[in-house]
């Protein structure tokens, strides 16, 4: 069986970092992107699994990058990650087809179990 690819998109190397790590160390394959366009070259170079993506980033945050998949026809599950959260943030990054929203500071627990649950819903 190949490893899961997922690409983590966030502007804070910490936060990339961070994730880049614990992803790792579920097995997972991970590719990573400072910012929503370099995570779309990256699509279109790659089959991705799942995105982890920031939703404030310069250039194209997080929910612009999650509307430029649903334009593209891409189904790879999208996960939402703030600092700022708010249950309106959530609730719209749902209603555009986030497959999660999650809030800093991260519970690692809580990261697992949503990227467990997006792989499989593959």
């Amino acid at each position: 069986m190949t490893k899961p690819c997922i690409l983590v998109v966030d502007d804070e190397p910490n936060g990339r970092r961070m994730l880049e790590i614990l992803l790792s160390r579920l097995g997972c394959e991970v590719l990573s992107a400072a910012d929503g366009k370099s995570a779309l070259k990256q699509l279109g170079e790659r089959a991705i699994d799942l995105i982890i993506t920031d939703i404030n980033m310069p250039e194209l945050d997080g929910l612009s990058l999650l509307a430029a998949l649903k334009a593209k026809g891409i189904a790879t599950p999208v996960i939402l990650v703030t600092a700022y959260g708010t249950d309106e943030s959530a609730v719209t990054a749902l209603n555009q087809g986030a497959f999660d929203y999650l809030v800093r500071p991260l519970c690692l627990d809580r990261v697992e179990s949503v990227v467990r649950k997006a792989l499989e819903s593959q």
